[in-house]
């Protein structure tokens, strides 16, 4: 089920990832630890949906708890550098551009780490040039 909410969530299509998400999550994080690496891909869906309704502070902290995780558990660095693009810009839309700014430099790091992160990357490469960085 979570495997389908980012997705949709990075679609554009929240209403559909937002159900799937509220369902899963609790049980996710019951069933295998506050701390899997599978409630990862959740978090990101659940604050990409955040961030798309205007809420970026709840955004910003199931983010940080999705790159938390993601640091923890090791989990590809590709992902990770994915998870913290998203956190990169709740935190801009919270108004912390500094935190903002590093969370997107250090992301636009972590996609260059192979091929399936190039499209993302080149978003981020974007987003901080019309920025001036």
């Amino acid at each position: 089920m979570t495997d389908l909410a980012l997705p949709l969530a990075t679609s554009g299509r929240c209403a559909e990832a937002q159900p799937l998400v509220a369902t899963a999550l609790p049980g996710l994080a019951k069933s295998l630890g506050p701390e899997h690496p599978d409630l990862v891909s959740a978090l990101v869906g659940k604050g990409r949906c955040e961030l798309d309704a205007a809420r970026p502070g709840p955004a910003v902290e199931l983010l940080e708890r999705a790159v938390a995780i993601a640091e923890k558990a090791k989990i590809a660095v590709v992902d990770r550098g994915s998870a913290r693009w998203q956190l990169a810009l709740a935190l801009w839309a919270a108004g912390d551009k500094d935190a903002s700014l590093a969370a997107a430099r250090q992301a636009e790091r972590e996609l260059a780490v192979d091929g399936d992160g190039a499209h993302e990357r080149e978003a981020v490469r974007r987003w901080l040039a019309a920025r001036g960085r």
